[in-house]
């Protein structure tokens, strides 16, 4: 859920929480949107991924290390 909710604030790319579908850990992309947005919001996950994610690195320290950079509450 930290993914998807730091993923639209800082992209404004919306994503759905594989939470909500019994797929914790993923996520849902729609794919209703013409296709140079889509390339476009594919960009922006690129960005993004590109921007946070670190080698080696566990899952709760991305969150952590997410949340403090978006200054987002933690969500228990």
């Amino acid at each position: 859920m930290d993914f998807v909710e730091c993923l639209m604030s800082q992209q404004s790319v919306f994503c759905l929480p594989g939470c909500c579908f019994d797929y914790p850990n993923y996520f849902r992309i729609v794919l209703t949107v013409p296709e140079e947005l889509m390339i476009e919001a594919c960009d922006r996950i690129k960005e993004f991924c590109t921007n946070h994610y670190t080698l080696n690195t566990p899952t709760s320290s991305f969150n952590t290390e997410m949340l403090l950079k978006t200054q987002m509450p933690l969500q228990v």
